[in-house]
């Protein structure tokens, strides 16, 4: 899948690109940077690129580096080019699946609401009514439908 990048994005990744570049010891690593750096230059990132693309994007916008560096602007712009790559349509299939769940809580009067931690950065959030239940595993790698209960 290729992936566009937006004018905005492009100049505010390429110094991401080669900031990283900088702390990478692998040759073929810093390799990758920077065919990273020269297609997102051009608009556009191939298929081989995408997963080098993803994760400079999670890094720097899940550490806020793009927003403390670049801006909000800059963040913002980022943010449009990870909705594009193939982890941020998976995150998107995932929250309408998760907002899919939650919608059948609106107008429901809430019986009990418990947010727990699992372990580090590892939580369930558990909603019930007097006629469902929904629980939601949150953790780093997002957000997840865990248990469904009808009659609860």
């Amino acid at each position: 899948m290729t992936v566009r990048v937006e004018t905005d994005a492009r100049d505010v990744l390429a110094a991401e690109a080669a900031a990283l570049r900088e702390t990478i010891t692998d040759p073929a690593a810093r390799d990758g940077y920077l065919a990273l750096a020269a297609a997102v230059a051009g608009g556009e990132v191939e298929d081989e690129l995408v997963p080098a693309l993803e994760r400079l994007l999670d890094l720097g916008l899940r550490t806020g580096r793009v927003r403390r560096v670049h801006g909000p602007h800059a963040e913002s712009a980022l943010a449009r080019v990870f909705n594009g790559t193939p982890a941020g349509l998976s995150l998107a299939a995932t929250l309408a699946e998760v907002n899919g769940a939650l919608g059948a809580f609106r107008g429901q009067p809430l019986d009990r609401l418990t947010f727990a931690a699992r372990g580090p950065g590892s939580y369930t959030l558990s909603i019930e009514t007097p006629v469902a239940g929904l629980t939601l595993d949150i953790g780093p790698g997002g957000v997840a439908v865990k248990d469904v209960s009808v009659g609860a």
